[in-house]
């Protein structure tokens, strides 16, 4: 979770959509490193993790 990651890791995988990015005012190749969309994608990951342990 420390590695930054991009914008096109986190549509990949499903954690946020290209909509979203688009509006939150992100750019393609952007570093995410802090801020909504690192939280939104530790969010989803939590949740990945609930789920797939059922």
């Amino acid at each position: 979770m420390e590695t930054p990651v991009t914008i096109e890791q986190m549509i990949l995988e499903g954690s946020c959509t290209a909509a979203w990015a688009s509006n939150a005012g992100y750019k393609w190749d952007a570093r995410v490193v802090g801020g909504d969309a690192l939280a939104k994608r530790k969010r989803w990951l939590k949740l990945q993790a609930s789920t797939t342990m059922l």
